[in-house]
């Protein structure tokens, strides 16, 4: 419905006074003016009336005793004026006004008789007080107790009324009743008693005193008790609340027929107004949804994330938001009137556009990436999708683009992908992709029915550089080294990192087959390269070389990419063993021991859980042939193989770390053994303590332990170490060994002139004893240089004060030679001794 301007004007004005007396009438129908303050006048009468209850109770409280102090009487008092100030404060009809001014008028006089009984009532307690006390004293004493018999038993029940009942006479009012009486006061008969007492006292004559005051006293109180207990207080508050009530009826009365008008006659007239303002409700508020759609819309496309850009049919930018102003670098003004090429970079093909301007043209949308140019000059990628918005005749007469810079997430997919396939230190290939390109080389080699071969390189002691230079330094060595092999890749190889200090390198050539005369060619040359020098910093130039095993492929017809590598590490190990810096190509007899090897070591993991170790002992005696000692062996009784000596296995232990276990249960089953051995102290015995055991963290921890648990007397352990142990870190290690020599552990130096054999390292060492290789022994005394060599180590070990221990004692000659050169010298050989199970050792030679 249409309303014309004049008439929706009129309509408004007519509305607005319909309002106006609608406000009126709505005020006056809910008696806001008069209800409310009615209902608090009733509220503040019956609080009057309790009040005025209280005092009144307080007043005979407090007459009879009951209340010892006017506190509650004074409070009540209090109340009820505060009481009457609140009434007054209301705004009243008259009728009301009049109550209350006749009630306070009232008020008033009770205050007047309130101050009044207070003080009457105060001195006739004070004397009732006084004389019961003295009469109770007095009777007694009175020489005729017949006379005063009655008088005598009310005292001696200590009632607190005696003294008001006597003086009323014989029907005198009990205390409490609404009538108290007025008094019949005898005094003559009082003074009869007190002159019969035998002396006249001043007690006599105040109680004679009291007893006046009594009489004329008590008549007053009585009497102002009853004008406050009979007030006219309480009738004016009934008078109150009646009138109060009636008021509020008649308010109501008025409120109801307000009601009843306002219905009758605004009803129809706000009915129409409410019509009118619904209509223009409805017309500002759909203007109002309609500007915030626009807003919304508009704040949605400036404040997107995504660049938004707005061309016309023929691609002009009308606008850009401020995230493309942040991706680009360019400001709107900038590239309004301009068309997208403005950021174009040469990068995205041509075919991108072509795809793009078909779809929208069509009226389809285009979805894509662009690798534009940065206003500062910089390469960005951008993913896009773009809309035409099309008229109702179905022609685009716009086209937006939604953009969003993606350089970052092409960066982080780069990032993965390199830290995934690459070599983070040399950017080659890690294991992962080495794998991968192997495996497709394979099949190309299955394929094209070519030799290709794989070549693993292997730096020879490149730990010693990281220890003596650091770990930044054997970066940049790494470094340098696979620049220095990578001169040598052409499209034939491919170079990769493994692990690190090895490399490998993939061979296969697609133009023209190659020989084993080839691949060799190609590992001597990375070898060649290898020998030069390299120069980390200025200052330090290292020399390298290195391993290198070589395997071909496809070696069967089923070959694989992990028995290819498998057969390359197996030339390697070889030419590792063989000491390096040298080339090794795979046969078959590598294989084989190398996989012996292999399950050796995983039988070897089993070893001591499933109880296959065992423990041999071999005899050290004197030159007289008693024993003075043995040294414990280990054999591993293996379950296929049969029992095996530690030549098969202690290597696979040491490289395996799996000898860190076996030397803690030699030791423990030593230990245990001459724990219960019951010749204690006869005799010692050695345990060999490996290089890579003594270095455990906790190897002192260990020994205490096992030490403790058995109970041993840690002075008949010797613990055997090689010269191999004081190569690194030799001031730890002379600590440790001075720490197990304070409790008592002594030392042997295992093979002394087969190592490293330092002098001064030696002479620092806690050493007590020295053991002769069994390699110096087996020759003399027919071979004169080990003649002087041995010579050599005795002449050390008396100057030093050492035990010394030959091994390898096997001819009556070689014992002649020893004891003539040292007469203490122990000998453990096959002349005296071989090595045997413990319980066959000790039949034989612990009685």
């Amino acid at each position: 419905m249409i309303i014309h301007r004049p008439l929706k004007f009129l309509l408004l004005f007519v509305g607005q006074i319909a309002l106006i007396l609608a406000v009126y009438l709505v005020y006056r129908a809910t008696g806001l003016g008069n209800e409310q303050t009615l209902q608090r006048a009733i509220t503040q009468a019956v609080q009057l009336q309790q009040d005025d209850t209280a005092f009144r109770e307080a007043v005979l409280r407090t007459r009879y005793g009951i209340d010892p102090n006017y506190d509650a009487l004074v409070a009540a008092r209090l109340a009820l004026h505060q009481d009457l100030a609140n009434l007054s404060q209301l705004a009243l009809p008259l009728a009301i006004i009049q109550d209350r001014r006749r009630l306070k008028s009232d008020m008033v006089q009770e205050d007047g008789d309130t101050e009044n009984y207070k003080s009457l009532n105060s001195t006739v307690r004070n004397s009732m007080h006084y004389f019961l006390y003295q009469m109770r004293l007095l009777l007694p004493a009175l020489p005729d107790q017949g006379k005063y018999a009655d008088l005598q038993h009310e005292l001696e029940n200590d009632q607190v009324s005696v003294l008001e009942t006597y003086l009323r006479g014989s029907q005198g009012e009990q205390l409490g009743n609404s009538d108290i009486g007025a008094p019949s006061v005898n005094v003559q008969h009082l003074l009869m008693v007190y002159k019969a007492l035998p002396t006249r006292t001043t007690t006599v004559d105040l109680l004679i005193k009291h007893t006046r005051i009594l009489a004329a006293q008590l008549p007053q109180l009585l009497s102002v008790t009853t004008q406050l207990t009979s007030s006219t207080v309480p009738s004016d508050l009934l008078g109150l609340q009646s009138d109060l009530q009636l008021a509020l009826r008649q308010q109501l009365q008025k409120d109801l027929t307000y009601r009843v008008v306002l219905s009758a006659l605004f009803f129809p007239l706000l009915v129409s107004v409410m019509l009118f303002f619904r209509q223009n409700r409805q017309m500002r508020l759909e203007r109002i949804k309609a500007e915030n759609r626009l807003k919304i819309l508009s704040l949605i496309v400036e404040q997107s994330p995504s660049g938004v850009l707005l061309t016309d049919a023929h691609g002009v930018i009308e606008y850009a938001n401020a995230a493309f102003e942040e991706s680009s670098g360019y400001h709107r003004d900038e590239v309004i009137g301009q068309t997208p090429r403005l950021l174009q970079s040469g990068k995205t093909p041509k075919t991108t556009y072509a795809l793009l301007w078909q779809a929208v043209q069509q009226g389809n949308v285009w979805r894509g990436e662009f690798v534009n140019r940065h206003k500062e000059g910089r390469e960005y990628h951008e993913s896009a999708i773009v809309v035409p918005i099309r008229q109702p005749d179905g022609s685009a007469s716009h086209y937006v683009a939604f953009t969003e810079d993606i350089t970052a997430n092409r960066l982080a997919v780069e990032k993965i992908y390199q830290l995934s396939w690459y070599d983070a230190l040399t950017r080659l290939p890690n294991r992962a992709l080495f794998t991968q390109m192997l495996e497709q080389s394979l099949l190309e080699c299955h394929k094209n029915k070519n030799a290709c071969a794989l070549i693993l390189i292997n730096l020879d002691r490149f730990k010693v550089v990281n220890d003596a230079y650091g770990y930044d330094k054997g970066d940049q060595l790494l470094l340098a080294v696979a620049e220095r092999l990578a001169r040598d890749i052409d499209d034939r190889l491919t170079l990769a990192r493994l692990s690190g200090d090895e490399f490998c390198v993939i061979v296969q050539s697609q133009k023209s087959a190659l020989s084993m005369t080839d691949f060799f060619a190609l590992a001597n040359q990375f070898a060649l390269d290898l020998h030069a020098p390299f120069a980390i910093t200025p200052d330090v130039t290292v020399n390298l070389t290195a391993a290198l095993g070589v395997t071909t492929y496809p070696d069967v017809e089923h070959d694989t990419a992990q028995a290819v590598f498998i057969r390359a590490d197996a030339a390697l190990q070889q030419a590792k063993t063989n000491g390096g810096d040298q080339v090794v190509f795979f046969e078959g007899r590598l294989n084989d021991k190398f996989q012996q090897r292999f399950l050796l070591e995983s039988d070897l993991r089993q070893a001591v859980a499933h109880g296959e170790l065992r423990l041999y002992l071999q005899s050290q005696v004197n030159s007289s042939g008693e024993l003075m000692g043995a040294e414990a062996l280990v054999r591993w009784q293996h379950p296929r193989l049969g029992l095996l000596l530690p030549g098969t296995f202690i290597d696979i232990a040491e490289e395996s770390n799996l000898i860190v276990g076996i030397g803690v249960w030699v030791l423990q089953e030593a230990c245990q053994l001459m724990a219960g051995d019951a010749s204690a102290g006869a005799w010692h015995l050695s345990v060999n303590v490996s290089a890579r055991q003594f270095r455990q963290p906790d190897f002192i921890e260990v020994v205490q332990h096992i030490l403790t648990t058995t109970g041993v007397d840690p002075n008949r352990l010797i613990f055997e170490v090689t010269e191999s142990l004081i190569i690194d870190e030799f001031d730890a290690i002379v600590v440790k060994m001075q720490q197990l020599n304070a409790m008592g552990i002594r030392f042997s130096l295992d093979d002394f002139g087969t190592g490293y054999s330092s002098l001064a390292y030696l002479k620092r060492m806690p050493i007590y004893e020295m053991k002769i290789d069994k390699s110096f022994v087996q020759d003399i005394p027919h071979d004169a240089d080990d003649v002087v060599l041995t010579d050599v180590m005795l002449a050390i070990a008396q100057h030093m004060h050492l035990q010394v221990v030959a091994e390898g004692v096997e001819l009556q000659e070689q014992t002649d030679f020893l004891c003539q050169r040292m007469p203490e010298v122990l000998l453990q050989g096959y002349l005296y001794s071989r090595p045997e199970p413990v319980q066959d050792w000790l039949q034989h030679w612990v009685k």
